[in-house]
Parts: structure tokens; C-alpha cells; sequence
């Protein structure tokens, strides 16, 4: 009886240590979103539902700002291990995946419906890709449109022609689309954009209107062409060796906490383009309409020559993916 009582305790002082000090998965997640912000406090409210929904054993920690870095550094870190997951701009997704360009191409997707149906039907041509680079995209996230902004007054192409349109110098992939139509490119980062525009180097631009109204960039071109460019796309992926980490059994409700946010996501930059668009109109903002008719001729701009600076072999974009994305775009709107 004693020997039995005796090895009971021995197993239980095996047994409470690793109860007492077993750590949390801790998955590091990387975004540029402002600390403090209604996307980090979505992204917050997030962690505390992954650590409920696991009892514990897993610990979302989030890294807002860029604290982690640019968002090459973000995914050279992931590729390493250093940082488990991250919210990407399409600028960022294109890295891992360059065929997702394909939906952010200039005047391709044309209203919040078809984008609609781009989240849901096509972006999984992408799963594999993704895969295969050792990433799983846990939710495709939209925000908002980007549209034209200028010194003088843009309704067709050939207003724009003569400008100086400034577009991130990261930004290779729509240097090329617009140089090769014959715009006038003037390539610029974020950062130096309003002294650009306060020089003449810069004389007009594309953002979306909470971007123009944040660095009030509109203050120096007042006028807004009113039909957007493209729908601004990101994605939160996680490295397929940190989603394996966590049990399968809590796979299933961490994907729901993760759509609840991008539904979050989505609900409140409308709401923030929207506040932005009323506050420029506030201070002089200028709405320029642009009929149905003139905004085919932009589409074809860029349609009638299929992107060719873009799509190709050995270019950004497949031709099998864009075909394959333009045939179900092309059915969905019939």
C-alpha cells in the first residue's frame, strides 16, 4: 500500500509541473494598421476570441504599425519563422502570390458587386499558390475603392494625359500599366507625395478617399474623378508551419473570428471613406461625374490591349489566370 502511495506521488509531482508551466502557442502577427486604431482594435478583439476559443493554448500576439517592418520585411521574417502570420495590402500579396494582382488590375473589377463575387468565387485559384509557398490565407479583406485625384478637372483620359500622376515607385506593376498607355508618370512614395505635390512634380494622384483626406493631399488637388480605379484588396495569412502548430480541433471557430473580423474590417473603412469623402467635400472638394459612356472609354484603354504590360509570359500576371478570372467576371455580368 505504501509502495502504491508512494509511486501515486511521484507520478503526480511528474504530472503538476507541466500542467502548472506549459506555455501557450504564441503566433506573432505583423500589420500596418495604427496602433489604437478601429482595424487593431478589431484585429485585439480578435486575440481574446482565439485565446477563449482554445482555453488558452494558443496567444495572438499583434505587432501594429509596421513595428515589424515594411511589408517585404514582413514576409522575409515569415519565411524564417520570426513573424507567424500578417494583414498584406495586394502590394504585399503579389510578392508570394504575383498572379492576385489580376484583381487589382486598373478599371478590371467595376463595382462592389463583381468585387463581391471576386472575394468569394475566385480567390481560391489562388489556395495552391499560396500553398505551395509554404502560406495558408485565412480571409481575402477589402477596403474600399482608389480614386483619382488632380490639380485640374479629370473626366476623360486625355485630361489625365498631360499630368503629372504620381504612383508609388513600389508600385512597378501600375507604373507599367499606365507608362505603357501613354500617361505621365511621376513616381513617388507616400511619404514625399504631398511635397511633390506642393513642387509640381506631382500634379495629380490615386488613393482612396480616406488616404487623400488623412494626408491632405486633396488640399492641393481639389478635384475627385468620380469612378474608381480599382477596389483596394489585402489578406490576413498566416505560414503553414503556424497554423499547423495550433489543434485542429479549434481550426474550424478560429477561421469564424477571423471572417468576423474582416467583416469588421470592411464595414469600417466604408464607414471611414465615407466620413473622409463628406469632411474634403466640407472643404472644397470638387465631385467631377463621369458618364457611363466616358467610363467605357477608360475600360477600354486598358481592356483592348488585355493588360499587356502586365499580363504575359514572364510578366506579373498569367495569361491562364487572367483569361481564367475574365471569362467568370464576363459570365457573372451576363
Amino acid at each position: 500500500m505504501k509502495r502504491v502511495r508512494k509511486g501515486f506521488l511521484i507520478l503526480l509531482f511528474l504530472v503538476i509541473p507541466s500542467l502548472v508551466y506549459s506555455k501557450p502557442i504564441v503566433i506573432k502577427l505583423a500589420t500596418m494598421t495604427p496602433q489604437g486604431s478601429a482595424w487593431d482594435i478589431s484585429l485585439k478583439a480578435m486575440a481574446a476570441e482565439w485565446k477563449e476559443i482554445t482555453n488558452g493554448e494558443v496567444e495572438l500576439k499583434i505587432y501594429p504599425g509596421g513595428i515589424m517592418g515594411s511589408e517585404d520585411d514582413v514576409i522575409r521574417k515569415m519565411k524564417i519563422g520570426q513573424v507567424d502570420a500578417a494583414v498584406l495590402t495586394s502590394m504585399g500579396l503579389i510578392q508570394i502570390v504575383p498572379d492576385t494582382f489580376v484583381l487589382s488590375l486598373p478599371f478590371f473589377i467595376q463595382n462592389e458587386a463583381e468585387l463581391d463575387f471576386a472575394m468569394e468565387e475566385l480567390t481560391p485559384l489562388f489556395d495552391d499558390a499560396f500553398s505551395s509557398k509554404g502560406f495558408l490565407m485565412l480571409t481575402w479583406s477589402k477596403s474600399g475603392w482608389v480614386y483619382i485625384f488632380s490639380k485640374e478637372k479629370v473626366v476623360y483620359p486625355e485630361d489625365l494625359k498631360p499630368l503629372k500622376l504620381g504612383v508609388n515607385s513600389a508600385e512597378d506593376q501600375m507604373i507599367s500599366a499606365f507608362k505603357s498607355l501613354g500617361f505621365n508618370i511621376s513616381p513617388t512614395g507616400i511619404s514625399s507625395l504631398m511635397l511633390a505635390l506642393q513642387s509640381g512634380m506631382v500634379e495629380a494622384f490615386y488613393a482612396p478617399p480616406m488616404g487623400a483626406a488623412a494626408y491632405q493631399w486633396f488640399a492641393l488637388a481639389p478635384n475627385m474623378m468620380d469612378f474608381s480605379v480599382g477596389p483596394v484588396i489585402g489578406g490576413l495569412i498566416i505560414t503553414k508551419q503556424a497554423w499547423a502548430k495550433i489543434p485542429k480541433k479549434y481550426h474550424a471557430e478560429i477561421m469564424k473570428s477571423v471572417e468576423k473580423v474582416q467583416k469588421d474590417f470592411a464595414s469600417e473603412t466604408e464607414k471611414m471613406n465615407q466620413q473622409a469623402l463628406d469632411i474634403m467635400l466640407d472643404y472644397g472638394l470638387i465631385v467631377n461625374a463621369v458618364p457611363d459612356s466616358i467610363k467605357n472609354i477608360w475600360r477600354n484603354y486598358f481592356w483592348l490591349d488585355e493588360y499587356s504590360s502586365i499580363v504575359g509570359d514572364g510578366k506579373t500576371v498569367s495569361k491562364e489566370i487572367y483569361w481564367k478570372v475574365k471569362s467568370e467576371l464576363e459570365d457573372f455580368r451576363r
